[in-house]
């Protein structure tokens, strides 16, 4: 009796220590915390800052706001942010300069220390409009010089313990990335899953492989899937049945009268408070017009009944799924190129443009794409998910048509760094001289079930309830009370999680 008295205090000691250390690692790692938050467009600043004011009466954190457009002051003084919290970088001053020179040396120096190129991440904000081209090279080079110290400046001034990003879209968020993270801040940003009503995070944007989603599928492939985690994944499969899903896919988004008038008023707002125009009016005034005539001319084909084909959706361009994850194949007419050379003779190419980019592609897009003799030129009006049941094979290099042909056990090869590349059934090309070799070893196979019903359990473990659809995208719903509640409960989730 005395032996067993013992041996029940000794596993009660273990009990409390592993309950002490459980609570240890679920200690608040938000509280008191200093937050710098990237602010941008697309409704970016309104979340963050109702995200902020959640986090300073929930966990007490210290908010800071980060903004490359001084015409913002006055939107953020509408949102009740003191100006002592701003941090604006602005480059009119120093490119006004006369006679000023780029600091060659020191430019040279930050490369090496940050771990980044400027000629490179350059590229990501040139593209976006034609007179960018035009910048002159000492030009960009002053500018990303006044960039870097300023964010030296910020980062020695505030001492963040984490910022916070939605999405990087542009040659700033690149650099603030690999800054603050070579001086040991964590970055976080918020993503949509493509899973409906669900968000996630990432801390490691120089792969876009989320690392929570790395650590839960490593572990299910250890194991059998217990009967609830299966019915959940073969529900999910049955419940997309194929379909698109689209980055506002949680909201059913229906365009009234009023909310448009909402749209036209923020624009007006922002305008208002910058001063002067957008750069460029053409999606205002031309690319409505554009749009319809080429809905209606010959440049597009229709599928053939009966054709064997591999399918390339084309990608929205300019936007960070090519120009950050996919920049070494960010030509999309050069890589369906190299597409058409490694096919066998009996299949077509074909490419699908997107619904949003048809009317916005620069001179000689569509023809260096159809002179290719094996390739078509899919309508954009042509139903997607047909178009991937009846492939041979998808290729796409950061593409949601990956994740969504995953689901439909379709063979899937990417060219760029995207979540679903950790699935084990994914073949990635970085080599464009194995591309050949890779379409042969995958074409007209099948994603093996087992497998997939695994990777949708991952993705359900390492994923939250809530929304992470910009304002701008799902009527404001993104920043309703009940979804800031939901947001901050994850990221504490997310954070103890992937520091265990």
């Amino acid at each position: 009796m005395e032996i067993t008295v013992q041996t029940n205090n000794l596993y009660s000691l273990i009990f409390i220590k592993r309950l002490f250390k459980k609570k240890l690692m679920a200690k608040d790692l938000l509280k008191d915390k200093k937050f710098l938050w990237v602010t941008g467009g697309s409704g970016r600043r309104p979340l963050m800052t109702e995200l902020a004011k959640k986090l300073e009466s929930t966990h007490n954190i210290d908010s800071y706001y980060l903004s490359f457009s001084t015409f913002t002051e006055g939107l953020f003084d509408s949102f009740g942010i003191s100006q002592d919290k701003m941090v604006y970088i602005n480059y009119d001053a120093v490119l006004k300069e006369k006679d000023r020179k780029p600091d060659l040396d020191f430019l040279q120096k930050k490369e090496i220390e940050y771990g980044f190129k400027i000629f490179d991440i350059w590229n990501i904000y040139s593209c976006r409009y034609k007179e960018r081209t035009k910048i002159p090279y000492d030009n960009i080079l002053i500018r990303m010089e006044h960039l870097i110290k300023e964010i030296e400046v910020m980062v020695e001034n505030i001492k963040p313990d984490y910022a916070f990003v939605v999405g990087i879209s542009a040659f700033e968020g690149v650099v603030i990335y690999k800054m603050l993270t070579s001086l040991g801040i964590e970055v976080i940003e918020l993503k949509h899953p493509r899973i409906p009503k669900r968000l996630t995070f990432n801390n490691n944007m120089d792969s876009s492989s989320w690392p929570l989603l790395i650590k839960e599928y490593d572990k299910l492939k250890q194991r059998d899937l217990n009967p609830e985690e299966r019915k959940i994944a073969e529900e999910f499969i049955d419940t997309f049945g194929g379909k698109r899903f689209k980055s506002g896919s949680d909201i059913k988004r229906k365009v009234t009268l009023k909310s448009k008038f909402q749209k036209y008023k923020e624009f007006a707002t922002v305008v208002l408070h910058r001063k002067r125009l957008p750069p460029s009016l053409k999606p205002w005034l031309w690319y409505p017009i554009k749009d319809r005539l080429l809905k209606y001319s010959s440049r597009f084909e229709q599928p053939q009944n009966g054709e064997k084909y591999v399918y390339f959706p084309l990608h929205i361009q300019p936007e960070a799924s090519t120009s950050i994850f996919g920049k070494w194949f960010m030509d999309q007419p050069s890589l369906i190129e190299s597409i058409a050379k490694s096919v066998p003779s009996n299949y077509k190419i074909y490419v699908k443009e997107h619904v949003l980019n048809y009317s916005t592609r620069p001179s000689g897009f569509h023809k260096r794409i159809k002179q290719l003799p094996n390739v078509r030129l899919i309508s954009p009006f042509v139903n997607s998910t047909k178009l991937r049941k009846h492939a041979s094979l998808i290729l796409t290099i950061t593409g949601t048509a990956g994740w969504e042909s995953i689901l439909m056990q379709k063979p899937v090869i990417t060219f760029g760094d995207v979540f679903y590349n950790v699935f084990d059934e994914i073949k990635k090309v970085r080599d464009i001289t194995k591309l050949t070799a890779a379409i042969q070893e995958k074409l007209d196979t099948n994603i093996d079930k087992e497998k997939t019903l695994k990777f949708i359990t991952a993705m359900y473990a390492s994923t939250f309830p809530g929304i992470a659809t910009l304002p701008s995208d799902c009527q404001n719903v993104s920043i309703s009370d009940e979804n800031l509640n939901n947001i901050v409960e994850a990221m504490q989730n997310y954070l103890q999680r992937i520091k265990s």
